[in-house]
């Protein structure tokens, strides 16, 4: 399996030492509320939730190819949702829904692309 390439991109300019411990690291990364414009902190929100949008679409497209290749099945689970639960530490009626989206996301390209591309989220349910 190969992972692309992933890019950490700090909300805050720190300025790292190579002496510096973790406490160093901690406080140097986190300037008090009224140091950063708050222009900037929701910028950095916003862009944030489409990464997560998008994260979690690639996260549903490979759920949905997993379950299509009925790799639970190596595992002697019931189905995708029981496996996706116990493997990934979710509840069975999230685990579901999970499922339910990823299956119906092969069959529709577009929002599919809208999804990945961190434009549309999933929404939440209310369980």
């Amino acid at each position: 399996m190969s992972y692309s390439a992933v890019s950490i991109k700090y909300m805050f300019d720190a300025q790292f030492s190579s002496t510096a411990d973790d406490t160093d690291l901690d406080n140097s990364m986190s300037p008090g509320p009224d140091q950063v414009p708050l222009e900037r902190l929701e910028a950095e929100i916003c862009e944030l939730a489409g990464h997560l949008a998008a994260a979690t679409c690639r996260f549903l497209v490979l759920l949905g190819d997993f379950d299509a290749r009925r790799g639970w099945a190596d595992w002697e689970m019931t189905s995708c949702a029981a496996w996706l639960s116990w493997k990934c530490q979710m509840s069975s009626g999230t685990a579901r829904e999970h499922v339910r989206v990823a299956r119906a996301l092969r069959d529709l390209p577009v929002i599919r692309g809208e999804f990945g591309a961190g434009r549309l989220s999933m929404p939440r349910s209310g369980r």
